[in-house]
Order: C-alpha cells, then structure tokens, then sequence
C-alpha cells in the first residue's frame, strides 16, 4: 500500500485504501486515511458515512487521519 503511494496518484487506487478501512490492524486503516486524504473531494464523498465511523476508533492516528479527509468534505 506504502508503494501505491510513491508511484501513483491516490485518486487511482481509492477503492484499494478504502478496502483497508476494514482491516484488523490500525496502522493500516491509519495509512489508508492518510493515502485517502490526497484523493479528490468528490470520491471521498461517495463514502463520507464509513470514514465518519473511523472517528469512533480508540486508535489517535486513526481518528486524526479521519478527521482530517473530514475537513475537506
């Protein structure tokens, strides 16, 4: 996911990171909102419910990454 990143632009693989919202470990979901906060505003929006459930992670990075994506919607 780290080299996605690096190679191309986020807005490419934005259903990728969002398949990462769901997974066990936090860092991940953590990199994926942050890969996320580079796409634009009008593919965020088609998902703004799921990222909006990340503010309830116990996880801070997690739920500062999420905040965020959110200022910008």
């Amino acid at each position: 996911m780290v080299l996605l990143g690096s190679i191309t632009e986020a807005k490419d693989y934005v259903s990728v990171y969002r398949k990462y919202l769901k997974d066990k470990n936090t860092r991940i979901r953590a990199l994926a909102l942050r890969e996320l906060n580079e796409a634009n505003r009008e593919d965020l929006l088609g998902f703004k419910d799921e990222i909006e459930e990340m503010l309830s992670e116990p996880d801070m990075k997690v739920k500062q990454a999420a905040i965020n994506i959110l200022k910008r919607l």
